[in-house]
């Protein structure tokens, strides 16, 4: 007869029945019942339990191997209570659970049944755990020594003998084994907690780990105060990893029981173990327990201590109805002084003791006293600091030192000696690249993975599992965008950084959702609360609730930190957090929404804990957080100084850096907006100029004129054109350029030396007023002199000094206007030649100081002339005056000066010959024009391998000697081949036929 499964059907078989009598009525339910199944013999339920207890996993038709098929299926059904089961590839596999395995057990014992439950068992196929129970069972009472070293020779699987040795407890005899399967198995979980955090190598912290080692070997003095080690970073950041580096090696050397007087690792995980505040004796017990651990000798009377103290602590507590938290102080207190006793009994006070205490920000977000503001008293980290000083001074530790990791800051504890801390920031690009192809990423493509996600260690895992899920073609474009965001490596790096390893970590729901979105502000307090966040953070706020959520926030000591004006977001933290939030596609409305209110808050005044000045960077922080850096942010600065910081958008970033005048790639630079980059390159040209760099300049100078077309002339590109012997590209590059060419000195020595004046007159021509002040204050005086043009302007020529030959041409103008000129800066006007000195006595007066000079070749180097010589020269003649009536034609050359602005160009041509024929080569062409040849220029004593600067010396010793143009002509004659040789000696050659030429018509 078919049951009713359906309503309509139910309802009616109801019907059917309601018009029958109830005898009927019972007799259709007696025959709709199902039969019941017949009874399953007691006997085989306990072989099936017998037969698991003897095993550990089996596959579940072992067990009821013998039986006809539908009791197995009875049978199994009763005692699967009994098993914990897993899935196992395809197949299930049944453990037997404690309990149940620890009554069967003790009911073979008891009954002197294991040998022949063993002879039953050994048909169930099992797994090695399960083999070596049954080994243990049948050596007996006797016979578990000579088994144990055999496992040891036969290399057996610590886990297997362990678990083993656990089962077999209920056999009885087998005290001594359980003890040390139990310190074994402790000290396995703590090493294996960390040993798997050391699969894919430690990389990039060797220097961290190099202290770690000497701060653990570093003598103590057990009267000093304790030493202190805090290793602080972000979630992710490779603190636990740097610890498993550290104390594997203790931890393998104590599981063997090999450290007589080695380091003894006592390790204590908030995060693993939860410990509470208040309650500091169970941290005592477990320095006890791990000390045991290291020391077997001394477990037992641990131990004994423990339970002791204990079974003391509960009798107090229930019996005479006191505190909880004076019970455990008094309690511990006591248990200290009494485990000395237990130190000093099995030596132990003299051993090294390192006590690692990880995920410390577990301790410091618990407040001793829940209700109570936070510090002061109601610190944590207080009460570590006194249980520290208890474990030396009264349980006698007197060579401890402690390790304390976590995410945030450590303060400075009392009574104990806090050494530098440890902080673990980002992974440099070598170490992040070894991180990544540890996962089987090839180098090339794993800088790309690098360079996408940064240092961090846990992103670096996250995205090399990323791209170790793409296809071939997927790899490819990631590796040629990595500089651009990708939106599914984002979407797994905010599942697995900012939602699994920050969010998670908070406690309160509601305090997570004022954390995302609302760690965009940099500041927390109970107004920005209601007025700021709460109306875009689901925050339903209730009168005081914002008090309460940001004490709630407080403890939360690895995110935040309390200052005078509210609570301040750790920088590290939130800059790791904040790019993943900021590009969350389910909150970024709710992001800019923040950044706009925050902005608006600040510039209204309304905060009333910063100065204006403090609110008005705050607001700007917010306004330029909206931006994207396709705009000009000068749009958003005004007349503001550039923020630092790397919280922006990446070409926000890239421009703030700009006006702050900072390095930039070339390609970074491309791409800021026109405004923001003319302002970059005015100043950072100039540097690269300072530092012999002049192709670099012109190059980004260049390259965005090409691809842009928005360059405008800094102030340095005739200079740098100059510099880059590249004379003849100035004028035709700089008409290209928006607006009126700049006109100064430069930009006639480029019209000089490459023999085209037509331009440069016609645009000298056209100055006016004060754009022709500033050319003649630019050195215009002069150099417009050497084509004879503008000198009825020389008697309005200011004195500015770019070089200290300007004094010189200043002369030279007012000597062509009959004008005597005084010279103040006289030692960079020294000329080490006697022939030129000695005229230089006949224009000024003076002493004959050319006889004095060193007349042996090579006997005195070069420095010593232009430093010692030109010293002594500037004050014999403090202020000599160059008078036109006794410039006769034998000495208006001591007017001629030497060349600064075209030294730049001479070093290129010099160094051209040095990188083809050697340096001996340019010295050599020095050596045949130079008046005094020196010691530092010999070519025999010089070596093809000088660095760059002793060309840069030599140069400036030629110039200064008036022989460039000789020296230039030497090297011409020794590498003809060369277009940039010979197109400097033209160009000096131009430029000293001006000069020459000028100083013709003085006379």
């Amino acid at each position: 007869m078919t049951v009713p499964t359906t309503p309509e059907e139910n309802r009616l078989l109801e019907a059917f029945l309601a018009r029958r009598s109830s005898a009927e009525r019972e007799a259709l339910v007696r025959r709709l019942a199902p039969p019941e199944p017949p009874p399953v013999a007691e006997s085989a339920v306990r072989a099936v339990r017998t037969r698991g207890a003897l095993s550990g996993s089996v596959a579940p038709r072992d067990l009821v191997r013998g039986l006809p098929a539908e009791e197995a299926d009875r049978v199994l059904d009763l005692v699967a209570i009994d098993f914990d089961r897993a899935l196992v590839g395809r197949e299930w596999r049944w453990t037997m659970r404690s309990g149940p395995r620890e009554e069967a057990l003790a009911r073979l014992a008891a009954e002197g049944g294991v040998t022949a439950a063993l002879a039953e068992a050994e048909r169930v196929p099992t797994d090695e755990a399960g083999k070596t129970l049954r080994e243990l069972a049948a050596a007996g009472r006797d016979g578990a020594r000579p088994l144990f070293r055999r496992f040891a020779r036969e290399e057996r699987d610590d886990r297997a003998i362990l678990q083993a040795l656990t089962w077999a407890a209920p056999l009885g005899g087998r005290q001594g084994h359980l003890a040390e399967a139990r310190r074994r198995a402790g000290l396995m979980a703590v090493r294996d907690s960390y040993k798997n955090l050391l699969d894919m190598g430690v990389h990039g912290r060797d220097r961290e780990l190099e202290a770690l080692r000497h701060f653990v070997c570093a003598p103590v003095d057990p009267a000093g105060p304790v030493p202190v080690l805090a290793v602080t970073g972000v979630g992710g950041a490779g603190k636990s990893t740097l610890l498993a580096a550290l104390v594997e090696p203790y931890l393998e050397r104590q599981l063997d029981a090999d450290v007589p007087d080695g380091p003894i690792a006592v390790v204590i995980d908030f995060d693993r173990v939860v410990f509470r505040v208040n309650a500091e004796l169970e941290l005592s017990f477990e320095v006890t327990r791990q000390l045991g651990w290291a020391a077997p000798i001394a477990s037992a009377d641990f131990s004994a201590l423990r339970h002791q103290a204990r079974e003391e602590r509960r009798h107090v507590g229930t019996d005479l109805a006191v505190e909880s938290v004076e019970t455990d102080v008094r309690t511990a207190t006591g248990f200290e002084l009494e485990a000395r006793v237990l130190l000093d009994l099995h030596d132990l006070r003299r051993r090294t003791v390192v006590l690692v205490l990880d995920t410390f920000e577990e301790w410091q977000r618990d407040r001793p006293v829940a209700g109570a503001r936070r510090g002061g008293w109601n610190d944590p980290e207080r009460r570590i600091q006194e249980w520290i000083w208890r474990l030396r001074h009264e349980m006698g530790l007197d060579h401890l030192r402690v390790i304390v990791s976590g995410r945030a800051p450590v303060s400075t504890l009392d009574d104990l000696a806090m050494v530098p801390p440890l902080e673990l920031g980002d992974l440099d690009t070598d170490a992040a690249v070894r991180v990544i192809t540890g996962f089987g990423v090839d180098r090339d493509a794993a800088g790309a993975v690098a360079r996408a996600v940064g240092g961090n260690p846990l992103a670096l895992r996250v995205a090399a599992r990323f791209y170790g899920k793409l296809s071939d073609a997927e790899r490819r474009r990631f590796v040629a965008t990595a500089h651009e965001t990708h939106p599914g490596l984002d979407d797994e790096l905010r599942a697995a950084v900012l939602y699994d390893r920050f969010l998670s970590h908070i406690r309160d729901e509601r305090v997570r959702r004022l954390a995302h979105p609302g760690l965009v502000l940099r500041r927390v307090t109970p107004d920005l609360v209601r007025h700021v966040l709460a109306p875009h953070c689901d925050l339903d706020l209730d009168h005081g609730d914002e008090h309460t959520l940001v004490d709630l926030l407080a403890d939360e000591v690895w995110l935040v930190a309390e200052a005078p004006d509210g609570l301040r977001h750790h920088h590290e933290v939130r800059r790791a957090m904040l790019r993943m939030m900021t590009g969350d596609p389910r909150h970024g409305h709710r992001v800019r929404a923040i950044h706009r209110a925050a902005a608006d808050w600040y510039a209204a005044g309304r905060d009333q804990h910063l100065r204006d000045d403090a609110a008005r960077a705050e607001a700007l922080y917010h306004l330029l957080m909206l931006e994207d850096g396709r705009r000009p942010v000068t749009e958003v600065l005004g007349t503001h100084f550039p923020p630092t910081g790397n919280d922006f958008h990446p070409r926000v970033t890239v421009q703030l850096r700009a006006l702050r005048g900072e390095d930039l790639t070339d390609e970074e630079a491309l791409e800021l907006p026109a405004e923001v980059w003319n302002r970059w390159l005015a100043g950072y040209g100039g540097h690269l100029l300072a530092d012999g760099l002049a192709e670099h300049a012109l190059r980004l100078f260049e390259d965005r004129l090409r691809c842009r077309g928005d360059a405008h002339e800094p102030e340095w590109l005739a200079r740098a054109y100059c510099d880059a012997a590249r004379w003849r590209e100035y004028w035709p590059i700089v008409a290209r350029v928006p607006g009126s060419p700049r006109v100064d000195r430069y930009a006639l020595i480029n019209a000089l030396a490459s023999h085209d004046l037509a331009e440069y007159d016609r645009r000298v021509a056209a100055l006016r007023g004060s754009q022709l002040d500033r050319f003649l204050t630019a050195g215009g005086g002069f150099l417009s002199s050497l084509r004879g043009k503008y000198l009825r302007h020389r008697k309005s020529l200011r004195e500015k000094d770019l070089y200290p030959v300007d004094e010189l041409r200043r002369a030279v103008v007012r000597a062509a206007a009959g004008t005597p000129s005084t010279l103040t800066g006289l030692s960079g006007l020294f000329r080490p030649d006697p022939a030129w000195l000695r005229d230089w006595t006949r224009l000024v007066g003076g002493p004959d100081l050319a006889a004095e000079l060193p007349s042996v070749p090579w006997s005195v180097r070069s420095d010593e002339l232009l430093g010692e010589w030109s010293a002594r020269f500037a004050r014999t003649w403090p202020k000599p005056v160059i008078t036109p009536s006794r410039l006769t034609p034998d000495l208006v050359h001591v007017l001629r000066g030497d060349n600064p602005e075209l030294r730049p160009a001479v070093r290129l041509a010099a160094g051209v010959v040095a990188d083809r024929l050697g340096v001996r080569a340019v010295a050599e062409a020095a050596g045949e024009v130079l008046p005094i040849p020196t010691a530092d220029f010999d070519p025999d004593a010089l070596s093809d391998a000088v660095e760059h600067a002793v060309i840069v010396q030599l140069v400036e010793y030629v110039d200064r000697s008036g022989v460039l143009r000789p020296f230039l002509a030497g090297l011409h004659a020794r590498y003809p081949a060369s277009g940039l040789v010979r197109g400097v000696h033209e160009a000096f050659e131009a430029w000293d036929d001006a000069h020459e030429e000028l100083l013709s018509r003085l006379v």
